[in-house]
């Protein structure tokens, strides 16, 4: 991995759209490298009905626990001891999309046995049944996925459709937060000005609630100042259907990623993806 602390931000002002909590630390490792940051989350999160889930967990057992996101295992593993039912985890075998879903996994005291090369569920669909032990297949696995209520559904699809018996349900939902108008009309005025360098958006859902925020706003007058920069190609796509552009894309799909790919902005301000 790049280190980073041998390189700087300073000069740019960085508005961050992450969830209020993941918002203060993404915020403070941008300012320890010299940026000026501006928090206004796109997205929060909210506890489902646990029915479901509890119905699929309280004396359940699974051969394999997929885990597609750091906010999913966290939501998960809160669950788990609020019922005493953590034992699920320490008797699977756990996948984990993405680096800091398997630092959080494994700080928590577990191990991850699967991680897909590229931080995408495609990968993981691909790659994940060169992760089974010799002789076992797909259709001998029970598999639970906990997951958000938005998103794709590549997992539960891809993994079912080569026989694997999935149980999937919410751990968490996600809404866009309330924002009275002058708020919006304050930071808008600050993007058409130029106040602001940078736009980080670091999943689709972020770049919808934030094009229903500033849906009384032309899109090309509000972002033909600032630079809108995205984890990964799928939210990248995103911020060019809801946003109408994307600048500048982080090829590494973590926040890691998107910090090395505002550093390469600041050294070759013209390669832009």
């Amino acid at each position: 991995m790049t280190d980073l602390s041998q390189e700087r931000l300073d000069g740019l002002t960085i508005l961050i759209t992450r969830e209020a909590e993941q918002a203060k630390s993404f915020s403070s490792r941008l300012q320890a490298l010299g940026a000026q940051t501006l928090e206004f989350p796109a997205i929060e999160f909210v506890d489902p009905d646990f029915a479901e889930f509890d119905r699929l967990t309280i004396n359940c057992s699974y051969d394999w626990i997929i885990f597609a996101s750091a906010n999913a295992f966290e939501r998960t593993w809160r669950r788990l001891k609020q019922t005493g039912s953590e034992k699920l985890l320490e008797q699977a075998s756990i996948a984990a999309i993405g680096s800091a879903t398997k630092s959080l996994i494994e700080a928590s005291g577990l191990k991850v046995a699967f991680c897909p090369s590229q931080f995408v569920a495609e990968s993981l669909v691909q790659e994940f049944p060169q992760a089974l032990a010799p002789g076992v297949t797909l259709q001998e696995l029970s598999i639970f996925w906990p997951r958000t209520d938005i998103g794709r559904d590549v997992i539960s699809k891809e993994l079912q459709g080569q026989g694997a018996k999935l149980a999937s349900t919410v751990i968490y939902k996600t809404q866009a937060p309330h924002y009275d108008r002058q708020s919006i009309a304050e930071l808008a005025d600050k993007l058409k000005t130029g106040q602001v360098d940078v736009v980080t958006i670091a999943s689709s859902q972020s770049a919808r609630n934030l094009a229903q925020l500033f849906k009384d706003h032309d899109k090309t007058e509000l972002w033909q100042n600032t630079r809108i920069a995205a984890i990964g190609p799928v939210t990248a796509q995103t911020c060019r259907d809801c946003l109408g552009k994307v600048d500048l894309v982080s090829q590494e799909f973590s926040l890691d990623g998107l910090i090395k790919t505002l550093l390469a902005s600041l050294k070759y301000p013209n390669n832009l993806t």
